[in-house]
């Protein structure tokens, strides 16, 4: 979150910035999509202590590791067997939702 934000954010190097992005899309790819949502979920309170661009640092996050689990279910997908759906996503889109809309 640290490297998103702040004077990081604005004095990074755009090759590390794809390889934080690359990361970040692995990490969800490989983590459970409910354990990133718990870590993430400060980032729609208004009332947290993170400072703005904290916040918008960690919904990149978690964008990120949803990016990387929809691309690990598309490629599971792919292969022949009962239609997963939403996977391990599916129980909490609901709740980012909500988040997302009764967030500042």
């Amino acid at each position: 979150v640290k490297f998103y934000a702040g004077r990081a954010r604005a004095s990074g190097n755009r090759d590390v910035f794809e390889v934080f992005d690359s990361v970040g899309q692995l990490c969800g790819a490989f983590m459970d999509p409910a354990s990133c949502w718990q870590q993430t979920q400060p980032a729609f309170d208004p009332s947290s202590p993170l400072q703005y661009d904290q916040r918008i640092a960690l919904l990149r996050v978690l964008a990120l590791n949803i990016q990387g689990s929809i691309e690990a279910l598309g490629s599971a997908m792919a292969m022949p067997g009962p239609p997963l759906g939403l996977g391990r996503l599916g129980p909490i889109f609901g709740d980012i939702v909500s988040a997302m809309v009764s967030s500042d």
